[in-house]
């Protein structure tokens, strides 16, 4: 198995891609737990959705908000399970590889997200640009 990841300039996105040289059957990915947040997820459209938690998921103190993600591409989707520790997104390999992105946003970043309103856009809105990637053409 190899990984590569990436992280463009000025996105909260982490691509990570996965190549499995073997016959896996699939591939997990997912958080923990956090008692003071709120699950967010999409509505398994076509295409890229997210699994999310929103809330005290930080050391700072107990008022201190910080959102994470997980964006997945239906072609790959499997299953979303739980346990009493953790989210996790099973994923299928497609020609030994898998796509997946991974964010957060935390509220004391400058200009970041405030709010988990304000988070919840910021996850539809990447939905819109990873479900209409832009095409260039040289001709």
């Amino acid at each position: 198995m190899s990984s590569s990841i990436s992280i463009a300039a000025g996105s909260r996105l982490t691509k990570c891609e996965i190549n499995i040289s073997n016959t896996a059957e699939n591939i997990v990915t997912g958080f923990a737990k956090y008692d003071k947040t709120e699950l967010i997820k999409s509505n398994n459209i076509d295409g890229w959705n997210y699994l999310a938690l929103y809330g005290n998921q930080t050391l700072v103190n107990d008022n201190d908000k910080l959102g994470i993600v997980v964006f997945y591409n239906t072609d790959q989707f499997i299953e979303l399970l739980e346990d009493e520790l953790s989210f996790i997104v099973i994923l299928k390999p497609e020609g030994g590889k898998v796509t997946y992105y991974f964010a957060a946003a935390w509220e004391q970043e400058e200009n970041g997200i405030k709010n988990i309103d304000e988070f919840k856009k910021y996850l539809v809105e990447t939905i819109q640009i990873l479900n209409n990637p832009a095409i260039v053409e040289i001709k």
